[in-house]
């Protein structure tokens, strides 16, 4: 006797309409469910690292950098390659696995910085096309800045903005908490967003990690009780903060105050350390304090940070 025909499609459809939700589970049957998702999610990390051990990313990258017959290019791109696998070393992260939210956050990261938008912008080409190399070569790799939304416009240099007192202080109240925390800080200490992840408060000295670097200042009481007075830790209060977040809100916020007729511009989160800049340094015109303040390696990246500002100095 013929065993009658499988209708899979049918089954599906049973599958579909018969399937129970998390609610309707025993505790005995939630542990299982708990169970086999942890060991999926363990399975998938170690064909990762699988799939990554096969790779020679050193002679990926050599044989990368041989297919441009300019050495400028060449030093360029290595460059670059630098600057994204030492990120990738202080974060912890394996460069094979980047994915394209921490991809925004480098990118983000590098935009906080003094470089200019069109040095970002050929960096991030030359990284870019590193990964295609090796996606073409290895399925498991797929290109994290491929699409990506937080590339640097390419336009003309515009004029700096920078909030006024009056500016920041209602920006400071219009954002969410601790968002507005964030703001003020940034605002009284100069710090960047790519700070706030890793800062720590030991008594009066504010410690954190910013663009690969150790900071360590000592700050004045009020800080302390901005802190205190808004019921945050001392030791990172801002853990859960990565760039990204910090300047994707800050954007709507201002943009949304912007568009109210309530602020000049729509700033980034850069601006409010171009603030701190400008009020520190109209005090008492101390360009050495100011640079020891904002983390310079010279006085000369503060002179040209300050002129871009439109100080005369």
């Amino acid at each position: 006797m013929n065993e009658p025909e499988i209708d899979i499609k049918e089954i599906a459809k049973k599958i579909l309409t018969t399937s129970p939700n998390l609610s309707d589970l025993s505790e005995a049957q939630l542990k299982e469910v708990a169970n086999w998702y942890v060991k999926k999610n363990l399975t998938e990390q170690m064909e990762n690292l699988i799939d990554a051990s096969k790779v020679d990313l050193n002679r990926s990258r050599m044989l990368f950098l041989e297919s441009f017959d300019s050495l400028y290019t060449k030093k360029a791109y290595l460059e670059a390659l630098k600057k994204i696998e030492t990120f990738c070393t202080r974060k912890k992260l394996d460069f094979l696995s980047l994915t394209p939210a921490i991809a925004d956050e480098w990118i983000l990261e590098e935009r906080q910085s003094e470089r200019a938008s069109a040095s970002i912008r050929k960096d991030i080409a030359a990284i870019s096309s590193f990964y295609t190399f090796l996606e073409r070569r290895h399925s498991f790799i797929k290109n994290p800045f491929r699409g990506t939304k937080v590339r640097p416009k390419k336009t003309s240099k515009k004029r700096l903005e920078v909030p006024d007192s009056n500016s920041f202080t209602l920006i400071v109240k219009s954002v969410s908490f601790p968002l507005s925390v964030i703001v003020e800080l940034m605002g009284k200490t100069g710090l960047r967003a790519g700070a706030f992840e890793t800062l720590s408060f030991y008594g009066q000295v504010m410690t954190a990690s910013t663009k690969g670097k150790i900071l360590r200042i000592r700050v004045g009481p009020d800080i302390i009780e901005l802190i205190d007075n808004a019921g945050l830790p001392h030791l990172h209060p801002f853990d859960e903060w990565k760039a990204y977040r910090i300047e994707n809100l800050l954007r709507y916020y201002t943009k949304k105050l912007f568009d109210e007729g309530k602020i000049k511009a729509v700033y980034s989160a850069h601006d409010f350390r171009h603030y701190f800049a400008v009020s520190e340094y109209t005090k008492k015109k101390d360009i050495y304090r100011v640079s020891k303040l904002l983390g310079h390696s010279s006085i000369q990246t503060t002179q040209l940070y300050l002129r871009s500002l439109n100080f005369d100095v």
